[in-house]
This record gives structure tokens, sequence and C-alpha cells, in this order.
């Protein structure tokens, strides 16, 4: 493993870079022109851009067909092999010296691939480089604001300035926050061969368990800038939740392995470690408290006020989902005939 102050290979100018683009799919034909657009409008033009289909059964494959070359469309076999299982497939068939990872259905801004690539050619010690990014909601209505709407004005776009609280070593600032945005990385070679594949187990979560590997072996930079736009789908996968708490469980493998301390010695405490994992198990209780599963969210509630017990509403959700569920139980119950 690379150790903070070890030699990176010389990276070279963004002109010259060869960079393969890979991009997730799954029934996004309405939302996938827009994402390819905005890659092939990036300077330089990627050497390859890389759909990987996890078994669409909408037009998905004719619209990533219609674009030609430098798209190429790959099928997974089956359905619901997992953004991991996709993402890993894209990495196997790219050839770039850089990767970078955009979703279906989200855009780059112009100038995105321009900035980090230069930006990783000047401080080669960085082998992987995110950007700041903007949420992208739709009207009332389900129609969506223009993306040109929301780019950057040109001055703001032309800068190269790092986010200070997201560049660095950020093992310890990870394992508090999911501070990396997937669509918005852009990584070395040398690093996926280094790290690995996506873990497939994970159906969601799995990119934040790579950035937490990732940064075990390179110091990561965040363009201050918004290059990139994030579409919030009320119908996604991350906005429906699943029954496992992945981003729990992605923590919980860091923690294992590496414990609380980054490879250049700034650690969290034991407070704020405890602070995290009650979010987490809040949250997922949360969610499935409010997505009418309340016997589901009494053990995540029990282990928030476990791990933070001064956190009231820990406890009023416990209370409210236990009842809720009894009460659920004893009304499912019939009266005996006399």
């Amino acid at each position: 493993m690379s150790s903070p102050g070890s030699s990176t290979p010389r990276s070279p100018s963004a002109r010259q870079a060869s960079l393969s683009v890979v991009i997730p799919a799954f029934n996004c034909a309405e939302y996938i022109a827009e994402a390819l657009e905005s890659v092939l409008q990036q300077r330089p033009r990627p050497l390859e851009v890389i759909v990987v289909d996890d078994g669409s059964t909408d037009d998905t494959a004719a619209v990533v067909h219609a674009f030609g070359q430098p798209v190429r469309y790959l099928r997974l076999p089956g359905s619901g092999n997992g953004a991991g299982a996709a993402r890993n497939a894209g990495l196997r068939a790219s050839r770039g010296e850089y990767i970078a990872f955009l979703d279906a259905d989200d855009v780059w801004l112009p100038g995105k691939l321009e900035a980090q690539l230069r930006l990783m050619a000047s401080r080669p010690q960085f082998r992987l480089c995110a950007t700041q990014f903007r949420l992208w909601r739709p009207y009332s209505d389900g129609t969506w604001p223009s993306a040109a709407a929301l780019v950057p004005d040109e001055a703001q776009a032309a800068g190269l300035g790092l986010d200070p609280e997201r560049s660095g070593w950020l093992y310890h600032k990870l394992l508090m926050d999911t501070v990396v945005w997937t669509s918005t990385v852009v990584l070395h070679r040398g690093l996926v061969e280094q790290v690995g594949g996506f873990r497939e187990d994970f159906k969601l979560g799995q990119d934040y368990d790579y950035w937490l590997r990732a940064s075990r072996y390179t110091p990561i930079a965040t363009l201050s800038t918004a290059y990139a736009l994030y579409r919030k789908r009320p119908d996604s996968a991350t906005a429906r939740w699943a029954p496992i708490n992945y981003e729990l469980r992605a923590l919980q493998s860091a923690l294992a392995r590496w414990g609380t301390t980054g490879p250049d010695g700034q650690r969290i405490s034991e407070q704020q470690l405890q602070r995290r994992l009650a979010s987490l198990h809040f949250r997922m209780g949360y969610n499935r408290f409010w997505a009418g599963a309340p016997a589901e969210a009494i053990a995540p509630f029990w282990h928030a006020s476990r791990h933070r017990p001064a956190f009231w509403r820990s406890w009023a959700y416990l209370a409210a989902a236990t009842a809720y569920s009894t009460g659920r139980a004893l009304g499912r119950l019939r009266r005996p005939s006399p």
C-alpha cells in the first residue's frame, strides 16, 4: 500500500490523456441521451464511453446504439446484477489511462474533464479527482429544468480551486460522510489495479465502499466548482432505499480492516464514531418506518439509541415503531368464537 509520502506515476497533460467513461444503466431511456451528450461535448473527448446495461426492458439499448462511436454498448446477462457488477464490467472493458464514472440519469457540465485532467497532471499525487455537484430536482409537474440553466458561469468554471474540506487524505472524513460523489469521479488506472473492483454483493453503497478503500492508497482532490448535476428522481434506487443498510456495512467493513485512523495518521474520535453509527441506524429506521414497514424499523432505532442514548428522537421512534407493529399484530388476531 502506498504511504502518504510515496511517489506516484507522472500523469500526462489533459490534452494527451486517454480516458474511458463507464456508465451503468437500467431502464434509463428517458435520460441517457442527455447524459451521453454531456460526455461527448467534453474536451478532451473521451477515448470511449462504455454503457453497461443491467437488463433494461425499455429502449435504453436503441438510444445508446444511435450514438455510434465512441459510445460502446455492453449488456450484462440477466438483470438486477447491480451497479457494482455493471461498473466492474465497464472497468474490464475499458482501455483508457484514466477512468470516469457517470450514472445514466446524471449529466456533466462543460469543462469537467479538462479541469480534472489538468489538476491531476499538475498534481500527480492525486490519483482520484472528484468535483462539487448541484442537485437537479423536477418541477411540481414532473418536468425537469434545463441543464443549461444550471451551468456555472465561465469565470467560475475556469477555476482549478480545491475544496479544502474534501481534498487530501480523506479516509477519516469518509468514515463520517460520503464526501465523494460517484458521477464526478476520475481516477487513474493504476489506482484501480490497487483497489480492485466494486463489491457486487452490495446493491447500494458499493461506491461508498470503493472510495473508502481507494482513500487508503491515494489522497483525493475535490474541485470546488460544481461540474455535474445529480438528478433527484423520486423513483431511483437510492430514493426507494433497501431493507439492508449497505452504507453501514461499508463503514463496518472499513473499520474492521483499518480502524478509525487514516494512512496519514488523522483519525476520528470514539464519540464521533458513535454518532456516525447512530445516524446510519436512525436513517435506516426512519426510512423503513415511513415506507410502511415499522417492524423492520425497530432494530435500527434500537441500535441508534444504544450508540447515542441522548438522542431522544431515536427513543421516540423506537416506541412508535414498537407500538405500531404491536397494534398491527393484535389487529390480525381473530376473536375466537364463544
